[in-house]
């Protein structure tokens, strides 16, 4: 194996263990967290869209890492030097996904803990 396909694994690899961080936090936030979720802010500061506990703590997460899975498969299958942007393949865009999933949904805990 070369340096480049050690490299790609470990981001697949980081890519999901990031992803799982929302799973694991939720876990220890479940009973400080309000029944039910703001997940959007409007233009005036006022919330305007919820999701239940469950659904945001277990759901989101699981949905992204469906997705996540869905995007290394594709990655896999296309094209070497392809990506599912349809850009040079390089390990790092793997990872764009699950950082910025996170970024979103601590987000949306630190608002909801009003931190």
């Amino acid at each position: 194996m070369n340096p480049s396909q050690r490299f790609s694994i470990f981001s697949v690899q980081s890519s999901f263990a990031i992803l799982l961080l929302p799973l694991i936090s939720g876990i220890f936030s479940y009973s400080y967290l309000p029944d039910r979720i703001t997940i959007h802010i409007n233009e005036l500061g006022q919330a305007d869209d919820y999701l239940s506990k469950l659904a945001f703590l277990i759901g989101l997460p699981v949905a992204g890492l469906f997705f996540q899975l869905y995007r290394v498969v594709r990655w896999k299958k296309n094209a070497p030097t392809m990506n599912v942007f349809g850009g040079k393949k390089t390990s790092s865009s793997i990872l764009l996904f699950p950082i910025f999933f996170d970024i979103a949904y601590f987000s949306a805990v630190f608002y909801n803990l009003n931190i």
